[in-house]
């Protein structure tokens, strides 16, 4: 039997960078444009939507022409802020994921983030087989920021990339535009995540919505879903 190929998104579903990334994100905003928003504000608009499309979301949100400033020019950059504290890896996902790569599975990460931060998330993981896992993930990083999710081409493209197929892959999302983009791409196995969640039950909805094959609140939980053969 084909050992299936798992295609992992980043932010929130492998480690949890929001929390430490977010504060610097608002005020840049406020900064900027003179926009307070909340935390809470940004969650439930903008939440897994990539980095080179939120300006012109937030822009249309409240209604002002807004450039890539609030990120070209933020007070402290995420790949900053990942290499002085480190990213703080969801639970029990190290070593689950661990387990399938020993078990001969392909790993790699699909994520809206640019490359330079996916390694800095990976290669500043506060864990301590983080060399075991960059061995796992080998490298294999595909980023969408020019093409983000909802768009299939970071999936479709990190497939291509590693010779997996639809049917034989597994994708792992925390974000409905996430798992759209992997059902969309003719992944077999859609798996949602909401164990960092900050509304565990309505992203579990809406990631039911876009076509996940199951929802997951831990790690541990994978291994019912996509058993190890």
């Amino acid at each position: 039997m084909t050992k299936p190929t798992i295609l992992l998104d980043l932010d929130g579903t492998l480690v949890d960078t929001e929390r430490l990334t977010l504060p610097s994100m608002l005020e840049s905003i406020e900064h900027h444009y003179g926009i307070k928003m909340t935390t809470e504000e940004y969650i439930n608009n903008f939440l897994g939507i990539a980095g080179s499309d939120i300006p012109r979301r937030i822009g249309a949100h409240y209604g002002v022409e807004m450039d890539d400033r609030i990120i070209t020019q933020r007070p402290r950059k995420p790949i900053d802020i990942l290499r002085e504290h480190g990213a703080a890896p969801v639970p029990h996902m190290t070593e689950i994921l661990l387990e399938y790569a020993n078990n001969g599975c392909t790993l790699a990460i699909v994520s809206n983030s640019d490359e330079r931060q996916i390694g800095a998330a990976v290669g500043h993981l506060n864990h301590p087989n983080r060399f075991d896992f960059m061995e796992a993930i080998g490298g294999r990083y595909f980023s969408c920021y020019s093409r983000p999710k909802p768009d299939p081409f970071g999936y479709e493209n990190a497939m291509m990339a590693v010779g997996a197929l639809p049917e034989e892959s597994v994708a792992v999302e925390d974000s409905p535009a996430g798992a759209a983009a992997a059902v969309e791409a003719g992944i077999a196995t859609v798996v949602g995540y909401v164990g960092v969640a900050h509304h565990p039950d309505r992203q579990r909805e809406q990631l039911l919505q876009a076509g996940v094959k199951a929802v997951m609140d831990d790690w541990r939980e994978f291994k019912d879903i996509v058993p190890l053969s």
